[in-house]
């Protein structure tokens, strides 16, 4: 029989350190910005996205402040 104190105790702490650090608030992203495309543009962004290895908005996102940022130099 399993004694109760060892399954509560180990639940105990796993519950304390349950998953990652907050982020610091400079590196969170709260603001959004809503671009109408078609469904066409949407698929292709999805497929140049999976192409890399990475979700469709952090591709879009990576993408676009690059390209802002040469744009402002």
């Amino acid at each position: 029989m399993l004694d109760a104190t060892i399954i509560y105790g180990y639940s105990f702490v796993m519950n304390n350190e349950r998953g990652r650090p907050p982020k610091d608030p400079e590196d969170r992203k709260t603001a959004n910005m809503k671009l109408p495309m078609t469904e066409a543009e949407k698929e292709l962004i999805r497929l140049a996205a999976e192409a890399d290895d990475a979700k469709p908005v952090t591709w879009a996102r990576d993408l676009l402040l690059k390209a802002a940022k040469r744009r402002v130099k």
